[in-house]
Order: structure tokens, then sequence, then C-alpha cells
């Protein structure tokens, strides 16, 4: 403007005496030439070409031929509030809709992520590299409310854990835990309100010490200077001042975090300064304060420079004796001062002594610090989600099927990897079986000898020990992460890629009589689970998975067009709709101990039998109640050499010597309110193999006695023995018409002699 004026472009151009170079009255001026000038002043002075089509004049108040003046300057006639260089202009900085277009830019930057294929590793570094960036250029001017502070965390909530919208998953640990330093177990993202605030701090500081700005000449001559300069007076106008004052209230926060190196003493205050001491002197000496002359009196007003070395001369209302002021002399004798530098203001919370927003940031968070591995976690070693998922775990908040249980899910907690204990993230990484021995081997891989602590945090905690040689040091601070992570991916391969986590014990095809003609598979494991496999040609694909047994499926048959039986460990039987989703229809409670073996008539659906260690054989009818309809009992053999049986029908037999028994397998009707049978004595010891024809009429089973037993399960009676193996009966076969019967033992048994093979011949 001086330029343009003194140019001759206007008829006069004053400013007033007392004032800086800063205010300028321009009388009888054109406003386009002005404008234009000014343009091109700017122009030659910064260098850069001032485009007119995109620029745009923003009338404040009400301005008169407006329209005109931008058609002769060639640009655009604008409205408040509006935008420049991503700031608000028109608007007041406390209003919320500041904020709209920041939240919408980083949605924008959202949409451009696939989320669903970066790992959470690579989601926390795209929070702290963008999301939590992108903020920093309005909260270094303008205070966050609250509630856009709630919205902005919600969109780095939902991107790093999941969900939003349309979908609800878990936040497994809290926002304010991950927003903590890494020393203190979090991530070290930034939290928005402590970072805003360290940002805002960053302008008291430049205010403080940059003596020539032309921004601080500005903001001085509006609000004022303290005596020293150091800050600005408080602003006490009603209008135009809001922002400053927002900026101005981190002052005390400045405050609270510095010192001052005195140099010429002039800008320095004695008493309430902290300049000799970790506290201002008012506060160390309150007594002598109270007698002080000024109290706002600088250090150079208390220095007497009388003599070649000069010294320390405070003043007060009243001569002190010298032991009265002897402890305050103590520790002003060492300071001096020097008129050639200036004072100088140093920030605490750094080395170096000047201020920097991370130092700020830091000495502004408060949370407690707990004993966590830090170092180990996020160790350069390991990819990032690696150190993730042990910072997971060693909070303990990996969605193991304890954690699932707490939120609510129904479910039998059983460890996929030794289906002995239940699953939590301690047992499944540290002291499962199958984690066991990857652990031995890690150990006498490095020649250690070490007992496991109980959780993950203190195994980490405990494993920061380095070895003497510096390769062997690296691998052995990445070793546990490295085990964590292979023996949770193996935990989650068998959980969601439909595999048992222990052996099958019993195989089931069904065909149905559906148009597409596919058959499916049904397995039993260990586990205690049941799973559902679709045959094609190429593939088997698992389409459900069964659950709801505690122990060992030890057998499984199919009855009837669409019902799967199964019998387990836990000492009951469930039947199942072939083509349900999992879902048990019935549970039959009847026998004592494990359930080892079942048997149904294809062309007797309802029919089904089941034996156990208990030595007890029950016969279930499927469609008449939960209990049983017929049982083995008080079975009391006695041979038969005439092969006569217990009805007094010859019952002919080749290849063996006929053995009959006066007592049956007792049928009992079931009654309407359930049936309590009485415990079978057919089989003295554990049964093992069970057998039956088609339709239904014969039953034979085997176990640890080494003798088949042949039943007539219609009517309950037990017909005969069958004797030659030589040891434990492990499975039965019959063919369809029930007059074939193949035996299969222990390999003993076999070598002695073959598999035995029982020809029935009719009556």
């Amino acid at each position: 403007m001086h330029r343009v004026g003194s140019a001759g472009n206007t008829s006069n151009s004053t400013r007033p005496r007392k004032e800086k170079r800063l205010t300028y009255v321009l009388n009888d001026a054109d406003d386009t030439k002005v404008d234009y000038f000014v343009f091109v002043e700017h122009a030659s002075t910064s260098g850069l070409r001032i485009n007119l089509n995109k620029s745009e004049i923003l009338p404040v108040g009400r301005v008169e031929n407006a329209e005109l003046l931008a058609a002769e300057l060639g640009c655009k006639v604008g409205s408040l509030p509006s935008t420049y260089l991503g700031l608000p202009l028109g608007a007041s900085h406390k209003l919320v809709m500041v904020w709209d277009g920041m939240e919408e830019r980083m949605r924008k930057r959202l949409a451009l992520w696939k989320r669903q294929f970066i790992s959470k590793g690579g989601r926390i570094t795209l929070i702290r590299s963008t999301l939590a960036s992108m903020p920093t250029y309005l909260m270094s001017l303008m205070r966050m409310p609250r509630v856009v502070k709630l919205r902005l965390e919600k969109i780095q909530r939902d991107f790093l854990w999941g969900g939003g919208a349309l979908e609800k998953k878990p936040h497994l640990i809290k926002w304010g835990i991950v927003c903590s330093h890494k020393k203190k177990g979090g991530m070290g993202i930034r939290d928005l309100t402590t970072l805003n605030r360290a940002l805002l701090c960053k302008w008291s500081w430049r205010f403080a010490v940059e003596r020539d700005s032309y921004w601080k000449l500005i903001i001085g001559t509006k609000f004022g200077v303290v005596r020293g300069g150091w800050s600005t007076c408080g602003g006490r106008e009603g209008f135009g001042v809001g922002l400053w004052k927002e900026i101005s209230k981190e002052g005390l926060l400045l405050l609270n975090n510095v010192s001052f190196s005195v140099g010429d003493g002039k800008r320095v205050r004695f008493w309430k300064d902290t300049w000799c001491g970790n506290s201002p002197l008012c506060e160390a000496y309150p007594s002598l304060f109270d007698l002080a002359v000024s109290k706002d009196a600088r250090v150079a007003d208390c220095w007497d420079s009388m003599g070649e070395v000069g010294g320390w001369n405070p003043r007060f209302l009243r001569p002190f004796n010298d032991w009265e002021v002897e402890s305050l002399l103590l520790i002003i004798q060492g300071k001096r001062l020097n008129a050639d530098l200036e004072d100088r203001m140093v920030w605490k919370e750094s080395k170096d002594g000047i201020f920097s927003v991370k130092s700020c940031f830091n000495s502004l968070d408060y949370s407690s610090a707990v004993p966590f591995p830090w170092r180990i976690i996020w160790s350069t070693f390991v990819p990032t989600k690696v150190g993730f998922f042990a910072w997971e775990a060693s909070w303990g908040k990996v969605l193991t099927q304890d954690q699932l249980k707490r939120r609510g899910w129904n479910l039998a907690n059983r460890c996929p990897l030794c289906c002995d204990e239940e699953e939590t993230i301690n047992h499944i990484l540290i002291h499962c079986s199958k984690a066991k021995v990857l652990w031995d081997l890690l150990f006498s891989l490095f020649g250690v000898n070490w007992v496991l602590p109980f959780s993950v945090r203190d195994t980490l905690l405990g494993w920061l020990a380095p070895l003497k040689d510096k390769k062997r040091s690296k691998a052995w601070r990445a070793a546990p992460l490295c085990l964590f992570w292979m023996v949770w991916k193996e935990r989650n391969r068998i959980v969601f890629e439909n595999e048992h986590c222990a052996g099958i014990n019993c195989l089931a095809v069904w065909k149905p009589l559906a148009p597409d003609g596919r058959d499916y598979l049904f397995t039993g494991s260990r586990d205690g689970t049941l799973k559902r496999w679709e045959l094609t040609e190429e593939v088997a694909t698992c389409s459900a998975t069964f659950e709801s047994h505690i122990d060992w499926v030890n057998d499984a048959v199919l009855a009837g067009d669409n019902t799967l039986v199964s019998c387990s460990s836990d000492t009951t039987l469930k039947t199942w709709n072939c083509l349900s989703d999992g879902t048990c229809t019935r549970t039959l409670r009847q026998h004592s101990d494990y359930v080892t073996c079942l048997a149904a008539a294809e062309k007797n659906s309802n029919v089904v039998a089941s034996g156990g260690l208990g030595g007890e054989v029950f016969v279930w009818d499927l469609e008449a109640a939960l209990t049983p309809v017929s049982k083995s009992s008080d079975a009391m053999e006695e041979d038969c050499s005439n092969g006569i049986n217990g009805s007094g029908n010859s019952l002919p037999i080749t290849s063996l010597r006929t053995i009959s028994s006066s007592n049956s397998i007792s049928l009992h009707p079931t009654p309407p309110h359930g049936y309590v049978p009485v415990a079978a004595k057919g089989h003295k010891e554990s049964v093992y193999a069970l057998a039956m024809n088609d339709s239904g009429t014969l039953l034979v089973s085997g176990g640890t006695e080494k003798v088949v037993r042949i039943w007539d399960p219609r009517t309950g009676s037990k017909t005969m023995k069958l004797r030659g193996h030589t040891d434990n009966i492990r499975a039965l076969l019959l063919d369809s018409t029930g007059s074939t019967c193949c035996n299969l033992g222990l390999k003993s048994d076999c070598s002695a002699g073959g598999i035995p093979i029982w020809i029935l011949l009719p009556v």
C-alpha cells in the first residue's frame, strides 16, 4: 500500500504519525486503480502471478457496485462464509459446520481404500499417517468442538476394528488405551484433543520467541503486549477476537513448562518468572516476596552494576539481617547478567530447550504407566500385523471362544488344537499341549531352559534378555511373536476352513432322493463336532458343522430320510436334521458311560441301537420319545448244544457251536412321560461294535468279551452267542439279508486265523 500511494496512484495517502506502518487512509482514491495496482505490486514482490479468473471479491457488509468492480477486474463476486486455503472465512470458528468439510474429506479418503484387504497392521499405519494427520491444519488454528472430535474418532475406530453404518464389529480395546503411548500399552495414535492443545500452544511459543514477525506485529498491535513481550494482553472485546482468545488460553500451559535463560535481564521478572531453580522465587520465598518493593521488578532492576563485577541488590520495604536473605543470595549468586545477550525462553520438555509439538503432546499424556512389553511387540524384526496381534494378546482381548461366550455367544468352549481344555488366549498360545511342543523346540534351538509364565504379557516381559550373538539376538526377540502368529494361524485354519481339529472317529454317507443327485458325507471327530461334506466328482466341500456334544463323537448313523444320529463319550445320543445348519433336534440320555457304537435298520427308520463301555445295549424308537423303548438286560447266558433258542424253535447254523439263552432283551413300551429302563446285563464288559440288518429283525453285538451276541430287536430276545475270537471285537458287518456276519477284531485276532465270517442260515 505504501508503494501504491507513493507511486502517485491515489490523490492522497496518509498514515497516523504515532502508529507503525500498518494503517493507511486513502482519500479520493479510485477503488479499481487501488485494487489493480495492489495486485500488480503483489505479483512483482512475491513472484506469483494472480489469476483473476479464479479470484473472488468477498464484500463485507453492504458494498455498493461490487459487481461493477468485479467486472472491471475480471473476477467473480463471492459471499461469506467461504473458505480460503482450507480455512473458513466469515464463519465463527466455534461452529460445528466449519469441520464438516474435514469429515467429508476423511470419508472420501476411506472410500478409496479396500479395508477388507488391509491387515490391521496396515490400518494402523494408515491411521497414523493419514487419518490422524488430516485435521492437523485446522487444529493448529482452531479449537476442535467435542462433538467433532467424537465423530472423527469414530471414523478411525470403525476403520481399525471394522464395522460402520452397515455392520457392527466389536471394538476389542478401549480407544483411550489405543491412543496412549506405546510405552503405556497403547499404539501411539494421537488423541485429537491433546494434539489440538499442543498445536495451539505452538502459537504462544512463536509469539514469545519471534521478535520481528509481521503476524506478531499485527496481533500485538491489536491486543497489546505484556511487559517483556512474552505474550499478549487478555482480549476483552466482544467481536473479532475469539480466534486468538482460544489460542491464548494455552499460554498458561506454555508458562507452566518453560523457564528463562537470563541475558541482559530486561524481559524476565525477578520474582514471578522461573529463571533460578525449578520454581519462581515468589513461591520459594513467599515471606521475602511480600516485603519486596516491586513485585514485578525485572532481573535487571535487581542487579547493581557498580564495581568491576557487579552484584545482586533486591530491594525490600525494610532492611533484613544477613541470615534472613542468606538462602536467597546463595541461589542467585551464581547468576550473572550479560548485556550482549537477550533473555531467552527455554522449553523444559525437550533436551535442546526448543518447543516442539511432539514434546508438548507427550507432556499432556497423563495416562498411567503399566508394565508392558512394547519393545518386543513393536519390534522392527516382525511385520506390523504380527505385532498388532501380540498387542491384542497381551491385553487378553483376542476373540477366542471364552471372549465370545462373554459377548453372549452360545457355544461349547474347547481348544481347537488339543481338544482337552477350554480355549483362552493364554492357553492356546502358551499352555496348549500342541503349542508346548513348539516352545520346547524353540528353547532347544537356543539352548535355553525356561518355565513359561502364566500369561502372554508376562512371557513377553521376561523375553528381554539379549544373547551375545547379534544375529541370534534378533532372532530371539522375534521368535515369540512368530510362534504366536503361526499358532494362531493354524487355529484359524482349523476353525474357519471347516476342518476337524482332531482325529475322525466315524463316517456316514447320505444319498438323498433329490433332483440334483448330490451325495453327502458326515464325519464325526474327537473335537466333539460333526461336519457335513457335499461330495462332487472333484472335491468335497464342508457345508455345515454340527456342534452340541461336549466330548468325542464316537459313531454316527443315518436313520430315515434325513435324520442323523450320533453318540459321544459324553454318554448321550443326539439326533440332527441332515438338511439343517447344525441344530440338534433331540438328546437321548440313558447310558451310564461312554457310548461307543450305533446301528440302524435302513428299512425300519425308527429303530436305532446303541452300545457303550458300561456293557449296555439299548434300542431306541426315534419317533416315540426321548427315552429308549427296549434294552438288553438280565442276559444270563447258558450253552444250548441243541441249538434251541429262547422260544423253543430250532435255529440251524453252520460252522459254529449253537448257543442259546433263556433270557432276552426286555422290551418296554414308552410311557407318555418317559421311560426309565433297567440296566442291561447281557454284556459283562464294554460293547464296541453293533450291526443290524436292513429289515431291523436282527441285531449283532460284540466287544471286549470276544463273543458275538445275536438279538431279535422286535421281541427283545437274545438268540445265541458266537465264539471264535481270541481278542476284542472292534467291528461287525451284516449283509442286507442278515445271513452273513463279518467280524473284525484286533491285529492278533486276525493274524491267528483271518477275519471270522459267520453264515447264519434261516430257519
